[in-house]
C-alpha cells in the first residue's frame, strides 16, 4: 500500500479521505473533506468543506505500515536523506502559510501524523491551465491575458515581500469554481534580505522552456524577479500556442521565429521582451512586462492584503525544493566546518565563490556507458558542455540515440571478466528520489579540498561505480582524474551513497555500471 485508504481519518477525525488526487516523487495528494463548526441562528453546525491534503511520501525510498498507515524508511542508509526532503517539503507548507493573496492558494492547516508531514489547501475543483489547454487547445488572447494579470498580482505580491517562485508554468496554475487562476507549488522558492541578497544556498530546478539562463546556471544569489518574469512570458505563450515554449537554449540561438498567427503584435512583443534569456536585456519586473501589453495589474482588495490568519506552522529550520523539477546544475556553498545545507545564511564575504557544478546523469544511461557502446574513447575526456548554449542539443542527441538502443533492443552483455555488469539494461539504476535527489545528495555532501581551492586547483572528475543487484554500490573508481585531492573527495562522496534502485534485465536485477562527472570550479 502507497497510499491512505479512502475514508481514512487524520488529525483526530478532522479529515477525512475521499480520494487520491495525483503522486509525485516526493508527495501524495489527496481530495479531503474537513469537519468544520459554524455558528448561526440556529446555533452551531457542523459542515464539510473539501480540501486538498498534501502528504509528504518519497515513493522510492518510503514505505507505509499496512494498517496503521505510518510512514517508514527500510534503508538506513537513505533516512538521512529523507530528512533533509521532510525539512524542504516543510518549508513549502511555510511559505504558502506566509501567503494571504487571492491568487495564490492558502494553506489552512499543518501537522505531523503517521510519522510524516500533512499540509492542507484549500479545494480547487477547476484543474490546471495545463489540463485545460491541453482539452480545449489555445486560449482566446483577452483570456489568456486575464489569467496572466492575475498571476502576475500574484507575483509582484511575492516580490513585495522579497521571496521568487521561480517554478511559473501551467501546470502551477490552478482554475478555481468560478474560473479564477491560482498560482501553487512553492517548493523551489527562494526569499531575499531587504538588501536582496538570498537566504539559504538550497539549488533551484528546472522546468524545461518555463527557465531562463540564470536558472540553468543558478546564478539566483541575488533578488531577480525578472526570473520570474521569464516563466510568466513562457505561460503566456503556452496559453495563446498550445504549444510548449522553446528553452532558452534555442532562444538564445535561434530567437523566438515568427510570431504565431492570431497573437497581436503588441502581445508578441511583450513575449519576446518578457522571453529573453538573458537577464539584463529582460524586462524587469511584472509590471513592466504588462505594461507592455496595454493592461494594468488588477486591483485587489486591500484587506486581503493586510490580514493574515494564523496558520500552524512545525516549529523547523526549513528549505527548498520537493517536486520532481529535473536540476540541471548544483550551486555549492564554500567549504567550511559545519556547513548547515538547510535554511543556511549566506555570509559569503570572500572575494572568490567556489561552485560545485554537477553536471546531471541523465536518465537515458551513464556517460560512461553512453560513450563505450559509441566506441568514441575520446569523447569523455571532453570539458563540460556550455550549459547556455547546449544543454537542449545534448540532451536531445543522447536521448535520440538511446531511443535507437532500445528500438533495437541491443543490449550490452556483461563485458568484464572481474565484475559480471552491464553497461546498458532495460531499466537502468536510479537513485532514491530520482536525479533531482542525487544533485541535492551531491551537493549537499561534496566540500572543495581547502588545497585544491587555495591553489586554485580546478576540473571534471569521472567516477565510473557498479550499482549491483541489490541496489548497493561497489568497484568504486576514477575515470578521468583531475586532482588527487578533488579524485578522493569525488569517490569519497560516491562511495557513501545510500543504496540505489537497482537496474533491471529480462526481469531480474542486475549489476550495472554507471558514472557521475563532477566540475570542480573556482569563480
Amino acid at each position: 500500500m502507497v497510499q491512505l485508504n479512502n475514508n481514512a481519518v487524520l488529525s483526530s477525525g478532522k479529515y477525512r479521505i475521499e480520494k487520491l488526487l495525483g503522486q509525485g516523487g516526493f508527495g501524495i495528494t489527496y481530495k479531503a473533506i474537513m469537519k468544520e463548526t459554524v455558528s448561526g441562528s440556529l446555533g452551531n453546525m457542523e459542515v464539510d468543506v473539501p480540501v486538498a491534503i498534501k502528504e509528504f511520501f518519497m515513493k522510492d525510498t518510503c514505505e507505509r505500515e499496512e494498517g496503521t498507515g505510518k510512514i517508514t524508511v527500510p534503508s538506513q542508509g537513505s533516512r538521512a536523506l529523507v530528512e533533509l526532503y521532510r525539512k524542504k517539503f516543510v518549508k513549502e507548507a511555510k511559505n504558502l502559510a506566509q501567503m494571504n493573496h487571492p491568487h495564490i492558494v492558502k494553506v489552512v492547516d499543518v501537522f505531523e501524523e503517521n510519522d510524516t508531514v500533512y499540509y492542507v489547501m484549500q479545494y480547487l475543483s477547476g484543474g490546471s491551465l495545463a489540463d485545460y489547454v491541453k482539452l480545449h487547445g489555445a486560449l482566446d488572447e483577452a483570456i489568456a491575458i486575464k489569467y496572466i494579470q492575475q498571476i502576475g498580482s500574484a507575483l509582484e505580491y511575492m516580490h513585495q515581500k522579497h521571496i521568487c517562485h521561480y517554478d511559473v508554468k501551467p501546470s502551477n496554475i490552478l482554475l478555481d469554481d468560478k474560473g479564477g487562476a491560482m498560482l501553487i507549488d512553492f517548493g523551489i522558492s527562494k526569499g531575499y534580505t531587504e538588501e536582496g541578497h538570498q537566504t539559504s544556498s538550497t539549488p533551484v530546478g528546472i522546468s524545461a522552456g518555463y527557465a531562463p539562463l540564470e536558472q540553468y546556471q543558478q546564478s539566483l544569489q541575488d533578488f531577480s524577479p525578472a526570473t520570474d518574469v521569464y516563466g510568466l512570458a513562457a505561460t503566456l505563450f503556452y496559453l495563446l500556442t498550445g504549444k510548449n515554449p522553446p528553452e532558452a537554449s534555442i532562444v538564445l540561438n535561434e530567437g523566438m521565429g515568427d510570431k504565431p498567427i492570431g497573437i497581436s503584435d503588441t502581445v508578441w512583443h511583450a513575449i519576446e521582451q518578457g522571453m529573453n534569456p538573458r537577464k539584463k536585456y529582460r524586462v524587469q519586473t511584472v509590471s513592466e512586462f504588462l505594461k507592455l501589453m496595454n493592461c494594468m495589474m488588477p486591483t485587489i482588495a486591500s484587506e486581503a492584503l493586510t490580514n493574515q490568519e494564523e496558520t500552524q506552522v512545525l516549529p523547523q529550520k526549513l528549505s527548498g525544493n520537493i517536486d520532481d523539477t529535473y536540476e540541471q546544475t548544483i550551486v555549492a556553498p564554500k567549504n567550511e566546518e559545519n556547513v548547515e545545507y538547510i535554511d543556511e545564511e549566506d555570509n559569503t564575504s570572500n572575494s572568490r565563490k567556489i561552485i560545485l557544478v554537477i553536471l546531471a546523469v541523465l536518465v537515458i544511461g551513464c556517460v560512461y556507458a553512453f560513450v563505450k557502446c559509441q566506441g568514441n574513447n575520446e569523447a569523455i575526456e571532453k570539458t563540460a558542455p556550455n550549459i547556455e548554449t547546449t544543454v537542449e542539443e545534448n540532451v536531445q542527441k543522447q536521448g535520440a540515440e538511446q531511443n535507437v538502443n532500445n528500438e533495437q533492443q541491443n543490449y550490452n552483455t556483461p563485458q568484464d571478466s572481474q565484475v559480471k555488469a552491464y553497461d546498458i539494461v532495460e531499466v537502468m539504476p536510479s537513485f532514491p528520489g530520482g536525479q533531482s535527489a542525487l544533485m541535492q545528495y551531491l551537493a549537499s555532501s561534496i566540500k572543495y579540498p581547502v588545497v585544491a581551492q587555495e591553489n586554485g586547483v580546478q576540473g571534471r572528475v569521472i567516477i565510473n561505480f557498479v550499482v549491483d543487484d541489490d541496489g548497493s554500490i561497489s568497484h568504486v573508481k576514477v575515470a578521468k582524474s583531475v586532482d588527487p585531492a578533488l579524485d578522493r573527495e569525488a569517490m569519497r562522496v560516491v562511495e557513501s551513497m545510500p543504496k540505489w534502485i537497482p537496474g533491471k534485465q529480462n526481469g531480474e536485477c542486475v549489476q550495472v555500471r554507471y558514472s557521475v562527472p563532477v566540475v570542480f570550479r573556482v569563480e
